[in-house]
């Protein structure tokens, strides 16, 4: 909310993996989170808009990781599109991320996901260079030190407004367990629509939706939109 001291963004990918990293990270009251695929360059409006309510930034930190689904579905969608096309995303999706990568040849997935960091960098740089003067920084994420639980469950999807708040307490909130929930933080949900849709078809397990539908929470209008995705959140 425009009323909080926020000095630092962080810009990270929705994996339920990272959360509890970045939490104990980065979460220290004065940090914003944002989050989408990988992240994608779907975020950079947030950014900005974040740094236009929040003069006293002085640090965007973008976060890639290691392993990310987002490059694997960008991979199949460059050299293998039987298995994109067996998760069933839309053609739009399909353009966005062929246009994006376009003319460029990986190797593997680490390699997209490298190319994705810098592509968001120069955009948010570009984005809010007239408007701030805060520093933009590019990090990676190495899974190896995050201890995961065994197994696989069922997950969830939960839709945020950018927050200063830690994504464990809302989750302890809700009711979820530690590591069982996707997040996608952003001010407005069109602009992380495709985010939305990649986290839904792609093999992540996701079985129930939940959206912040609080006072500072998204509006009925905008998650009415989520119907295309034949997606009907749970709102809290």
């Amino acid at each position: 909310m425009a009323d909080e001291q926020v000095r630092k963004i962080v810009v990270s990918c929705m994996d339920r993996r990272l959360h509890e990293h970045i939490d104990s990270k980065f979460k220290d009251g004065e940090t914003l989170s944002l989050s989408s695929a990988g992240p994608s360059e779907d975020s950079v409006r947030s950014v900005r808009k974040a740094v236009l309510e929040h003069p006293e930034v002085e640090a965007v930190e973008l976060l890639t990781h290691e392993d990310c689904g987002a490059s694997g579905v960008t991979y199949a969608a460059k050299y293998d599109y039987s298995a994109y096309a067996g998760m069933g995303m839309s053609q739009s999706v399909f353009r966005r991320i062929v246009d994006r990568y376009d003319g460029m040849a990986f190797r593997d997935k680490e390699e997209i996901t490298q190319e994705r960091g810098r592509l968001l960098r120069d955009r948010v740089v570009r984005a809010i260079s007239r408007v701030s003067e805060a520093k933009v920084t590019l990090d990676h994420i190495g899974l190896g030190s995050i201890k995961m639980p065994q197994g696989e469950g069922e997950h969830s999807l939960l839709l945020l407004k950018p927050s200063t708040a830690k994504s464990s307490e809302t989750m302890d909130r809700l009711g979820l367990e530690r590591f069982s929930a996707y997040i996608v933080q952003a001010y407005n949900l069109r602009d992380v629509m495709p985010d939305i849709e990649m986290a839904l078809k792609a093999p992540l397990h996701i079985k129930k939706v939940l959206a912040d539908a609080g006072p500072n929470g998204f509006s009925g209008r905008e998650l009415a939109s989520l119907r295309r995705l034949d997606v009907h959140p749970v709102r809290f």
